[in-house]
């Protein structure tokens, strides 16, 4: 990198960034103030660098906490709906046996009826027998008694 400066005399000095100016002192504090400017660019350019590393590790957070708070809204809404369908499935299981339980009633009450009706039956056959019987016999004695007499 060769530059040539005009030096407060108007001399032209050759300023090479290895070697250094050649001459006065005075040119030894201008290459001096060149390499601070040159070091100036080169720190405003490593503090771009950084600003930027920072922006692209600040945007990769940004998207690693986004990416993060997206998968626990998933899971979130997930057991939500695992709740939400544990709930409504026992409901239905609820439902179903409470269902079977009136069913089995209404199954026992009838089978009760037709027990009570086939008791009924068979107690008027019995006593519709019975009668019979004393009424046979109610009629012999009445005819015996007709006789006897």
């Amino acid at each position: 990198m060769l530059r040539e400066l005009d030096s407060a005399d108007g001399k032209k000095m050759r300023l090479s960034g290895k070697l250094g100016l050649q001459g006065t002192p005075r040119e030894f504090v201008l290459e001096e103030r060149w390499r601070m400017k040159l070091r100036g660019v080169h720190l405003a350019e490593d503090a771009e660098r950084a600003r930027v590393r920072r922006n692209q590790e600040n945007e990769e957070q940004r998207e690693a906490r986004l990416a993060q708070e997206a998968q626990r809204s998933r899971s979130r809404r997930q057991l939500e709906n695992d709740e939400s369908r544990r709930a409504r499935l026992s409901e239905e299981a609820e439902r179903a046996r409470s269902r079977r339980e009136m069913e089995d009633e209404e199954q026992r009450s009838t089978r009760l009826a037709e027990d009570a009706e086939r008791a009924r039956v068979r107690r008027d056959r019995e006593n519709e027998e019975q009668r019979s019987k004393v009424g046979a016999r109610g009629s012999e004695i009445s005819i015996s008694k007709t006789a006897g007499e």
